[in-house]
């Protein structure tokens, strides 16, 4: 049974621009590179800078930040994910370090939070770093999900992972996000979000990255049965009835849809009972066959025997 996984991002930053408290940024990106994109994934990311020094570009600097941690980790080709994500993390607080560094200074005055998220398959890939939290809405219950720097957790249709600042957690609480999320359709998270940060505090730099997913599965083409070829088929075949009905849904196809219809059914599974009789069904023709052939074969060998006789006597 094969499966898509579907994930739509959803970005909630109460202050857009930057100010007194920082810069917070969400961002996402998937390669164009087909191969590139199955190896590795699709990358999200939440992004928050503070610094004293208002010469600082925080804008800017977000964006080299996320630029870093996207090439550092798509351009490692070899090993596993969870490697590739703990030096993609290390080269964007080296990134920070680099850029905003004083000379004679060896710490950089650029405060860092970052948490990202690689979707793989049915996989997320956390890193994290700094005041951020991440949470998970699964079955109706937000629960926090605890790491240290690298983590994993596979998808189940319908969750929803929540990446936000600690002042996002604590201002709204998990108890007053999932009020909010459960309760109001998912185009209206976004304005309730924004609206209950500003009322708590219009001015304190909040935001969060929330990622909805969606696992479809698809079944295998040989879990299929196309209904455009039952259409044309002849009643001599006897096995169409052992599907449910078959044979009377063929003939309604026959006489009401197009020449070539598309249409596909599942199988249905066969019983334990079902499949222990066609087990046995099986190995009875199975021994029947061959001590048909092995008697068939004795009695080829006796004859040619007998013939040697006779031609031995005639000699």
């Amino acid at each position: 049974m094969d499966f898509t996984v579907s994930v739509t991002p959803l970005s909630v930053i109460n202050l857009e621009k930057p100010s007194e408290e920082g810069v917070c940024r969400t961002f996402s990106y998937r390669p164009r590179e087909q191969e590139m994109h199955q190896s590795r994934g699709q990358l999200h990311a939440l992004i928050t800078l503070n610094s004293p020094d208002k010469s600082v570009d925080l804008n800017l600097l977000a964006d080299q930040v996320f630029t870093a941690l996207r090439e550092e980790y798509y351009q490692q080709i070899e090993g596993g994910i969870i490697g590739a994500l703990d030096r993609a993390l290390s080269q964007a607080k080296e990134k920070v370090f680099l850029l905003t560094r004083k000379p004679g200074k060896k710490a950089s005055l650029v405060e860092l939070s970052l948490c990202f998220v690689v979707v793989w398959g049915d996989i997320f890939y956390f890193g994290r770093s700094g005041s951020v939290e991440v949470g998970l809405l699964r079955g109706g219950e937000l629960v926090s999900f605890p790491f240290t720097t690298i983590a994993s957790e596979k998808l189940k249709d319908g969750d929803l992972f929540i990446l936000a600042s600690t002042s996002f957690w604590e201002k709204l609480t998990p108890k007053g996000l999932s009020e909010i999320l459960l309760n109001t359709p998912q185009e209206e998270w976004r304005g309730r979000l924004l609206k209950r940060v500003r009322e708590l505090n219009g001015r304190q730099l909040m935001g969060a990255l929330l990622l909805s997913s969606h696992v479809e599965e698809i079944p295998d083409e040989e879990d299929l049965i196309d209904i455009g070829m039952l259409k044309d088929a002849e009643p001599k075949f006897p096995w169409l009835s052992c599907y449910a009905k078959l044979g009377q849904l063929r003939e309604v196809l026959r006489q009401r849809l197009p020449a070539t219809p598309r249409i596909f059914v599942k199988k249905p599974n066969l019983t334990a009972r079902n499949r222990r009789v066609l087990q046995t069904v099986g190995l009875s023709v199975l021994l029947m066959v061959t001590a048909l052939g092995t008697y068939v074969y004795k009695n080829y060998q006796r004859q040619r025997q007998e013939q040697n006789n006779l031609v031995n006597q005639v000699e």
